[in-house]
């Protein structure tokens, strides 16, 4: 009887043990988590308040950066802050260069380059960053950038085939229109600045560029 007695005595004593170890470990997590939650607020206390016109792009993910150029930006991430440097280089500086950065941590994102040879503005845009031409700026290429004559009108594709030279390959390998972009003219400069319209497709509900086929 006695024996008997005894182990409940010990089954209690374990068992209140075992139930004021796991309250206690409740409420340090429960802590913590107060803790982390009142140094988040402060933190945003302490930081100005965005401005979606100038601020984003810390949430954008590049490390799959071709899958990042050519699809449409997440919701999630907001508008995506970028800026271009331009580089003038050769003779009489007609061939400039341009490279594309992300605002948020100044990342690399596109460069391009004016070819030589060509009747009209016509660009290789690459994911690299140094070597804007040739077969190394090729093989990262992700589409190019052509204008007309005048320069008043400019349409980007991406890297596939141009339908014109190749009739019959399959509609999966032609190359689309990404954007186009138009100014009016203003030779002399004297209507002021001149005033520019840009397209570009329309995005499905899965985020997915809706996109055609353009010569």
């Amino acid at each position: 009887m006695a024996d008997n007695q005894e182990d409940e005595a010990e089954e209690r004593f374990l068992r209140e043990a075992r139930e004021k170890r796991e309250k206690e470990k409740r409420a340090r997590e429960q802590a913590i988590k107060r803790d982390a939650a009142a140094a988040k607020e402060a933190q945003r206390k302490k930081e100005p308040p965005r401005d979606p016109r100038v601020d984003g792009g810390e949430h954008c993910d590049l490390r799959d950066l071709e899958t990042f150029l050519t699809s449409p930006t997440p919701r999630h991430v907001g508008t995506v802050h970028c800026y271009v440097v331009r580089k003038a280089k050769g003779a009489m500086k007609l061939y400039p260069e341009y490279r594309l950065y992300l605002k948020f941590g100044k990342k690399f994102l596109l460069a391009a380059k004016k070819k030589t040879m060509n009747r009209t503005s016509n660009y290789m845009i690459t994911m690299s960053e140094n070597v804007l031409v040739g077969n190394a700026a090729e093989k990262e290429s992700v589409g190019k950038l052509r204008s007309n004559t005048w320069g008043t009108e400019f349409v980007t594709y991406d890297k596939g085939l141009n339908p014109t030279k190749n009739q019959s390959a399959d509609a999966s390998t032609l190359r689309k229109e990404l954007c186009a972009v138009t100014y009016a003219q203003n030779i002399l400069g004297t209507k002021g600045p001149r005033k520019m319209k840009v397209a570009v497709p329309q995005v499905g509900e899965t985020l997915s560029a809706l996109l055609n086929p353009n010569p």
